[in-house]
């Protein structure tokens, strides 16, 4: 039986009706890592980084806004 190759799940931060999610308010800010602004941007950029990167959640705000090189 041939395998399925699957696609990594991923996940954008904000979800509600503003372009960008606003994180200005954590306090491990420098930790996130920096994304496109435009939705559609941000989408293919997380395409690309998923990759080679994994999300990891900021141990602030619990938002998956770290992404990490994978090993």
């Amino acid at each position: 039986m041939a395998q399925r190759k699957t696609t990594p799940a991923i996940f954008l931060c904000g979800g509600d009706d503003r372009c960008f999610p606003d994180d200005s308010d954590c306090p491990s800010n420098d930790q996130h890592t920096h994304m496109p602004r435009g939705y559609v941007d941000r989408a293919e950029w997380a395409a690309r980084m998923a990759k080679t990167h994994r999300q990891k959640r900021c141990p602030d705000c619990g938002r998956l806004a770290i992404w990490e090189p994978r090993r």
